[in-house]
């Protein structure tokens, strides 16, 4: 059916309507330009849209930065973008009980000014967190290097309020910590791909501050070298905030400088956060773990640390195709191996950077023609299977004026998707928020 721009503008606001090709053509995706860009300024508006769609038989796509919009298969109906810019705002922050209560369209580095005045902190760190939005990171579920410590949104959301394709606000969780039992709809929401509500609103628990911060890396000259220092590190006492693995080619484009010899293969970069006498005896521990493992940690500054460590959270952001492969944490640098010889194998120059303890591989490819991408995918997801992992596709070049492509971005679904299906069924029965788009294509 066709979008009747005038009943649009009234049930959302003159202002908050644009058909302007400027506005459309950034919230393409697969090569189709949605017919108009609605901003919503208040979560009222946000459910006139929904319901809006609903009665017109139209395809809603909610778009925050953009940042994770490569993440699923592409929608196979798309009428509007329904942008979070207008929704902000910070609704509620308690810095004693510290929680902090955010519209979504607020940025990650927009939250972590507001909470370092009050010298805390939100350990969510997408790619490119300037940008990325606090709805698109819980809606996609999206984590950084520091989900070796901290964990990813699931962990850190306590309450929000979702608006549904039935015209409702709905609200799961609460803005305390300690809460009602009852089902837990932060994490059904999480994770998602907006395609069961739109978020309008959400209550994260923060952190004090760390008081230290520490560095080192460490060169490691075979996948072999590499596995032996990281299984040493997780069946010790140590808890690194962050574990990242790259080989050398990642870490040459991320952070554009050598600290190891050209003959090391992979890059261990850590950092412990925490009181300072815990920090020091972290990466004695560390320097000794090296060592045993015929290798020698090199301490970091705190400067250069921070810079490394933004770098390689950056770099999955970009390049033509990125693939997250999960695989158990002991086999992250095989993975790792196995995926750079697949590109290799296809003429291709890939380079991979890991979340070695969650055992999560981003492998990414600069350079890809859309026909080369579903046989490249199809090799990695069967190297990640081969270790019990799986594969999902991230970012890849737009498949040009049709939606879907010949290979298949979230892997096979598994035993649950009878149960997912039934929950999408529940939640959007009309099929408005982001058809398709999700596992199994719902």
């Amino acid at each position: 059916m066709a979008l009747d721009l005038q009943d649009l503008h009234q049930r959302v606001g003159p202002y908050e309507v644009s058909v302007a090709e400027e506005d459309r053509v950034p919230c393409a995706l697969a090569g189709h330009v949605p017919e108009a860009v609605a901003t919503p300024t208040t979560p009222e508006a946000v459910v006139a849209t929904l319901a809006f769609a609903r009665e017109r038989g139209l395809a809603v796509v909610p778009w925050g930065a953009g940042t994770q919009q490569g993440l699923g298969a592409p929608p196979t109906r798309y009428d509007i973008a329904l942008s979070t810019r207008g929704l902000a705002a910070l609704v509620d922050y308690q810095p004693d009980d510290m929680t902090v209560t955010v519209q979504p369209g607020m940025s990650i580095g927009g939250l972590w000014r507001i909470l370092a005045e009050r010298s805390q902190f939100l350990p969510l760190d997408p790619p490119r967190p300037e940008r990325a939005t606090l709805g698109g990171t819980v809606a996609a579920n999206a984590s950084g290097p520091l989900r070796a410590g901290f964990g990813t949104a699931r962990d850190w959301l306590i309450g929000a309020t979702v608006a549904t394709p039935e015209g409702k606000l709905v609200r799961g969780g609460a803005r305390v910590v300690k809460s009602v039992a009852g089902y837990d709809l932060c994490k059904l929401w999480t994770g998602s791909l907006g395609t069961l509500g739109v978020l309008v609103e959400m209550t994260f628990k923060v952190m004090p501050l760390p008081e230290a911060y520490g560095f080192a890396a460490a060169p490691l000259d075979s996948p072999e070298r590499a596995e032996c220092l990281l299984a040493a590190m997780l069946d010790s006492d140590v808890s690194p905030a962050v574990l990242e693995l790259a080989d050398a080619r990642a870490w040459q484009a991320a952070i554009g400088a050598d600290v190891v010899g050209p003959a090391e293969r992979f890059i261990l970069l850590t950092a412990f956060f925490g009181a300072r006498e815990a920090v020091d005896w972290q990466l004695d521990a560390f320097a000794s773990q090296a060592e045993a493992a015929g290798t020698r940690a090199y301490p970091v500054s705190g400067t250069d640390g921070e810079r490394f460590l933004g770098s390689l959270r950056d770099y999955p952001g970009e390049g033509d195709l990125v693939a997250r492969l999960s695989v158990r944490s002991s086999d992250t640098a095989a993975l790792m191996e196995a995926a750079t010889t697949e590109a290799q194998n296809r003429g291709l120059g890939a380079s991979v950077v890991a979340h070695a303890v969650s055992g999560t591989v981003l492998a990414r490819v600069d350079d890809i023609a859309a026909d080369a991408v579903g046989d490249l995918i199809t090799a990695w997801r069967q190297a990640a299977m081969a270790h019990g992992g799986h594969a999902v596709v991230l970012r890849a070049p737009a498949v040009p004026k049709a939606f879907g492509s010949r290979y298949d971005p979230g892997g096979s679904p598994g035993a649950e998707m009878r149960l997912m299906a039934s929950i999408k069924a529940a939640m959007d029965p009309d099929n408005v928020l982001n058809p398709g788009r999700f596992v199994g294509g719902l």
